[in-house]
């Protein structure tokens, strides 16, 4: 039965030996002063998003033409 023990005892100690081996016991300095990037919240689904002015300039401008003068438009993106 004290053998058993001994045996049980041995293979713990090398399965622990094992495990911290493997694992890293702490970061270097430089890994943990990294610098961290910034995330952009993303507006949420029920509000509108927020357009450059040059965009909202540009579709009132199209919203006002004329159908002879938004298919010439038309025409003139398709060749472009």
């Amino acid at each position: 039965m004290q053998s058993a023990r001994v045996l049980l005892a041995r293979s713990s100690i090398r399965h622990w030996r094992h495990i911290s081996k493997c694992t890293p016991v702490s970061q270097s300095a430089e890994a943990q002063a990294a610098p961290v990037e910034k995330l952009i919240v993303p507006p949420p689904s029920n509000v509108d998003k927020p357009v450059s002015p040059k965009i909202e300039k540009l579709a009132t401008e199209i919203s006002q033409l004329n159908l002879i003068k938004y298919l010439n438009l038309v025409d003139y993106s398709k060749d472009g």
